[in-house]
């Protein structure tokens, strides 16, 4: 739709009524242009892993006590983990040795709606998904899901304006692609 015709209202008000009604839990990856730091999915991560401003001191034992809790230990590898995730949030200092793998925050997105799939449900939103430029973001994670229904009960939901649509060819063909493949277009408007 749009801009104003009321798609963030409506996205905002079907996942509150998942979440309320105890059949989902969702995670939300906004885009913006200009971009901004907390776009996407590693905006999504950091507001996963890192809620609140932390310290070293609170957020590697929370990290820890996350992780073991999880996989029903707590070893080296757990306490390694929590230190290279506290290390991607910014909060312990980068090891040029040892660099993080690139899709490292979209792991800890997907790890959260795995996590929470036990309703038989997660969401995930991409918000004003046309701003969305980087390969492995975006639509991309909706054509992921599109390509292998079978991998994780996630309903992904997206936002994008008509306008963008209208004068973006090849976003339009990914769009269409997504129908295609069974996603559900909704179209609204102005009101």
């Amino acid at each position: 739709g749009q801009a104003g015709s009321g798609k963030s209202h409506l996205v905002k008000s079907t996942v509150r009524s998942l979440e309320e009604g105890g059949w989902a839990e969702s995670v939300s990856l906004t885009y913006q242009d200009p971009r901004g730091a907390e776009d996407g999915y590693f905006g999504a991560a950091r507001a996963i892993l890192r809620p609140w401003k932390e310290t070293e001191n609170t957020l590697v034992p929370r990290l820890r006590r996350r992780l073991a809790r999880e996989r029903g230990v707590l070893d080296a590898a757990i306490k390694e983990e929590a230190n290279l995730l506290a290390r991607w949030c910014g909060v312990l200092p980068d090891d040029e040795e040892q660099p993080l793998p690139p899709g490292f925050g979209l792991r800890e997105v997907y790890r959260h709606l795995d996590a929470r799939a036990w309703r038989g449900l997660s969401v995930m939103v991409l918000e004003d998904v046309h701003h969305a430029l980087d390969d492995g973001d975006g639509l991309w994670l909706a054509e992921s899901a599109a390509a292998s229904p079978d991998a994780r009960p996630v309903l992904v939901i997206a936002t994008l304006r008509a306008e963008a649509l209208e004068s973006n060819p090849a976003l339009r063909e990914r769009v269409t692609a997504l129908c295609e493949a069974g996603a559900i277009r909704l179209d609204l408007e102005t009101l």
